[in-house]
């Protein structure tokens, strides 16, 4: 695939060189909007594409959640932080409240006023919808009795799962879809029973491969296709194979030995030449994890896309540049967290709408600028919550698209410092860590602490006397970051009655008369078989991270069906663990 360079830049954020190609140009020019008869051009993009996604990130959360007291006196599941918008979420059951009483007009100072509308407005808590019994999930919907999945929709008894589409009694996977009785396991589709493995397509029974199409019965390695009763690539005989399957489930229901199993396993994939690059059924595609799709350039994880530039979990959509986590529109360019949306940009977490501009969490409204909150249903000419004739619209979006550009501000997406998260509790932070905080006192350094080893840039925490900081990030570039930083774990009120339990000192579970039970790891006996079950009643530290962590009876039933010993660490060291295997590697340009 041969892009034609226009032009090389600076990145603004990172200081990284980065090539502007003639069809960015061709598209931006494709998706710059028309208002009033006049259209207003879109810039070529003085951020980088990775710049790019992480402003898009910083707007989105999937994981962190609080409990907000709201007005009415009862409490609310959030995932935005109480210190930035305790006193302005709206109950989520509610949408009578009238969110066009908050608008403001435009005082010639647009940044300005969104930053005091973003902050007074009332914003939905959560972002689901049609859930049933899922409290803890959030950018979901359609799932029933699931818990902390973030991403997906239509699941039913899962649990830990990111993007995952119609799965169902599956846990700790990054995406899955219309797949069952998957763990621990990245890009499976059309599966049932996969564990430990990655980018299976009608897989069943399958343990530690990766690179699999139509096959069961198979343990371990790599790259195969309508096999059966396969052990670390030789088929075997079915009689031959159940003795070897034997042995390895004895082996996988101790920690231990599933520890040495995955040490295995990645050893092996780390010598054995494995394929990188996923690109299936589909036409002139640059990127990875592509399916049925044409036109792609630069895309991961695509499924059903045509004509895209500049993509990261997207379906079905289709002419547009720089959207994330996006199902179902076309004409779009700097899109984040949306759904069936067209001829919008420089927006994040809009559904069902379209012309909108600069708009934060809107739903099911049309040609709307700088607005924000899903209470604005059906709504049609709104201009920071304000709704104006359409003639009067044009005339002030008109003034409000010029004092960006004289500010050299339009085209880009919205400001990192009116985001309603931290960057440490938005998605940006598991993609794009931070290595290194700073805590200032004005001029004064008062400590310095490495965060991952693996990230990039620094944070300088502005007020670490608080819990929610003022922050400017350094990427490496000329422009830096103004946002929030989260000074602390949020604190856990770990109940008195409680017994904690270290991650290694969970016991071993064994196997006898068909029937499951935790050896006393005092005295090395078996416990009568409720015994089993008092590790619900324990609260687990996290032996990477000490934090602390439950299983659920659910789960516990999971891995006692699966025959899987207790996991050791937090559900969310485990996503970070996960989202570090994720194939991102894509084939190289010609």
């Amino acid at each position: 695939m041969s892009e034609k360079v226009i032009e090389t830049k600076t990145c603004k954020w990172t200081g990284e060189k980065f090539p502007i190609y003639e069809a960015d140009r061709t598209m931006l020019e494709k998706l710059s909007p028309t208002i009033g008869g006049k259209v207003y051009h879109l810039p070529l993009p003085d951020l980088s594409p990775k710049a790019r996604e992480i402003n898009r990130l910083m707007f989105r959360n999937e994981r962190k959640f609080y409990h907000i007291p709201l007005k009415n006196g009862k409490q609310e599941i959030s995932t935005i932080h109480p210190e930035l918008r305790s006193n302005i979420i709206a109950p989520h059951e509610g949408d009578t409240y009238d969110y066009t009483q908050d608008g403001i007009p435009y005082s010639g100072d647009i940044e300005k006023d969104m930053q005091q509308l973003f902050s007074t407005v009332p914003g939905s808590a959560r972002l689901v919808v049609d859930m049933e019994n899922s409290p803890y999930c959030n950018q979901e919907a359609g799932d029933k009795n699931c818990h902390l999945n973030a991403g997906g929709h239509d699941n039913e008894d899962c649990m830990y799962n990111t993007f995952s589409i119609h799965a169902k009694d599956s846990l700790d996977n990054y995406w899955i879809f219309k797949s069952e009785n998957i763990y621990e396991s990245l890009d499976i589709f059309e599966s049932s029973k996969v564990f430990f493995s990655g980018q299976i397509k009608g897989g069943y029974n399958i343990y530690f491969w990766y690179d699999l199409i139509g096959c069961q019965n198979v343990l371990f390695w790599n790259n195969l296709e309508n096999q059966s009763y396969v052990y670390k690539n030789e088929v075997l005989s079915k009689e031959a194979w159940q003795e070897k399957y034997s042995k390895f489930k004895q082996q996988l229901q101790s920690y231990q030995g599933l520890q040495e199993l995955k040490k295995e396993f990645e050893l092996f994939l780390q010598t054995s030449g494995k394929k990188e690059v996923f690109i299936e059924g589909s036409e002139n595609s640059y990127g990875n994890i592509i399916t049925n799709s044409k036109d792609s350039f630069s895309v991961l994880y695509g499924q059903e896309n045509q004509n895209i530039r500049y993509g990261n979990i997207l379906w079905e959509a289709t002419d547009s540049m720089d959207i994330n986590s996006f199902a179902s529109g076309s004409k779009l360019y700097d899109i984040a967290s949306s759904y069936q949306v067209t001829h919008s940009t420089n927006s994040g977490l809009v559904l069902e709408s379209s012309n909108c501009h600069y708009c934060l969490s809107v739903s099911n409204i049309h040609f709307a600028f700088a607005s924000y909150g899903f209470g604005l249903k059906n709504k049609s000419h709104v201009i920071l919550n304000t709704i104006y004739p359409k003639d009067e619209w044009e005339l002030q979006v008109q003034k409000i698209i010029e004092e960006l550009q004289q500010k050299w501000k339009w085209g880009r997406f919205l400001s990192p410092d009116i985001s309603p998260y931290p960057y440490n509790d938005s998605t940006a932070m598991e993609y794009h860590p931070i290595q290194k905080a700073v805590y200032m006192d004005g001029q004064i350094i008062l400590k310095e602490e490495i965060i991952r080893e693996n990230g990039n840039g620094t944070v300088y925490i502005l007020e670490p006397e608080k819990f929610i900081s003022k922050a400017i990030i350094d990427f490496g570039g000329e422009e830096k970051v103004k946002t929030h930083w989260r000074t602390k774990e949020t604190e856990i009120n770990i109940p008195k009655n409680a017994q904690t339990l270290s991650g290694d000192s969970i016991p071993e579970i064994h196997v006898i008369d068909s029937k499951w039970f935790f050896s006393l790891w005092s005295q090395g006996e078996y416990p009568k078989e409720e015994g089993f079950w008092n590790i619900l009643d324990q609260v687990i530290i996290c032996e990477r991270s000490g934090r602390p962590f439950r299983i659920t009876k659910k789960e516990l039933e999971f891995y006692k069906k699966h025959d899987l010993p207790i996991p050791r660490l937090h559900y969310d060291e485990r996503h970070f663990d996960r989202i570090q295997k994720k194939t991102t590697k894509m084939f190289e340009q010609k």
